[in-house]
C-alpha cells in the first residue's frame, strides 16, 4: 500500500503511527525510513507499519506495509520522531551490574550520533530514546563515552573491559570478557562478540561485526566482518592470521 501526499506531513503522521522505530525492527502502527538498496533485505513483509521511503527504492518493496514516498524521508522522520519524543532528556541513567569500575570522568548515556541533512543542507541529528545496558563488573575507563541507544540499548557485556577514551557509538554490542585499548572508536551499531581485543586507536565501522575471540591489530581500520579467531591490520583491516592460543 503507498499512503498519498498528505501522509508526508509531520502532523499528519503524529495522529496515525503509535511511535518509531528501526527498519530492522518493525512493529505493527509504528513509524519508520529506508533510504539505502541495502537496507531493503531487512526491511520485513507484512508488519503493518509505516515506512518513510523514496519513489526510487519504490521497486521491490514487500507487501503488508504503508509505503510513504518523499524525496527526504529522513527529514519528516526526524520531525515526526522529535516531537513523539520531545520530552526525552538527552542523557539518562545506565542500567550496572554488579561489580562495575566506572570512573567518574567517563560519560554513560549520553546523546548517540545519527545525523541527516536538512533541505537547504543544514545539518540535523535525531534524537536518541535507548538506554545502556551494564553487564557485571564491566570497568570503563577515564574519559570513555558511551553512547544511548537511538531506539534501542547500548549493551556493554559482563566482564567487559574498556580502557581510557573509548568511543562506543549508539546501540553497539560489546561481548562478554571483551578487551577495548585506549583511544578505540567502535561505531554505532557494531558488535564486538565474546573475548575480542580491540587494539590501541582502532575503529569499528558501523554495523560490522566482530567475530568471538577475534584480534583488531592497532590503528586498523575495520570496514568489514571480522571472522572469529582471526586477526586483522591496516587500514582497511585484512586478516594476517588466525589468533594464537593465550594471545588475548
Amino acid at each position: 500500500m503507498f499512503a498519498d501526499d498528505d501522509w508526508t506531513d509531520p502532523r499528519v503522521l503524529c495522529k496515525v503511527v503509535k511511535g518509531t522505530c528501526s527498519i530492522d525492527d518493525l512493529e505493527p502502527g509504528f513509524l519508520s525510513f529506508l533510504t539505502k538498496d541495502r537496507w531493503k533485505d531487512s526491511l520485513p513483509a507484512d508488519k503493518d507499519a509505516y515506512v518513510l521511503t523514496t519513489p526510487r527504492l519504490r521497486p521491490g518493496l514487500p507487501d503488508g506495509n504503508k509505503y510513504i514516498l518523499t524525496e527526504e524521508p529522513l527529514v519528516v522522520f526526524a520531525e515526526v520522531h522529535d516531537i513523539l519524543h520531545h520530552k526525552e532528556p538527552d542523557c539518562i541513567a545506565p542500567l550496572v551490574g554488579v561489580g562495575c569500575d566506572l570512573h567518574e570522568t567517563a560519560v554513560i548515556g549520553g546523546q548517540g550520533f545519527h545525523s541527516f541533512r536538512r533541505p537547504g543542507g543544514h545539518a540535523g541529528l535525531l534524537k536518541h530514546i535507548g538506554g545502556v545496558r551494564l553487564g557485571a563488573h564491566v570497568r570503563i575507563g577515564a574519559h570513555t563515552c558511551v553512547d544511548r541507544g537511538l531506539f534501542h540499548d547500548t549493551v556493554i557485556d559482563d566482564r567487559a573491559k574498556l580502557d581510557n577514551l573509548v568511543q562506543v557509538g549508539h546501540q553497539a554490542r560489546v561481548g562478554r570478557d571483551v578487551v577495548v585499548c585506549a583511544g578505540a572508536i567502535l561505531g554505532g551499531s557494531c558488535v564486538v562478540r565474546d573475548c575480542s581485543f580491540i587494539g590501541l586507536g582502532a575503529i569499528i565501522r558501523p554495523h560490522v561485526t566482530v567475530g568471538v575471540g577475534a584480534l583488531v591489530g592497532m590503528g586498523a581500520v575495520v570496514t568489514k566482518d571480522v571472522p572469529p579467531g582471526e586477526v586483522v591490520a591496516g587500514n582497511p583491516a585484512k586478516i594476517i592470521r588466525s589468533v594464537k592460543e593465550g594471545e588475548i
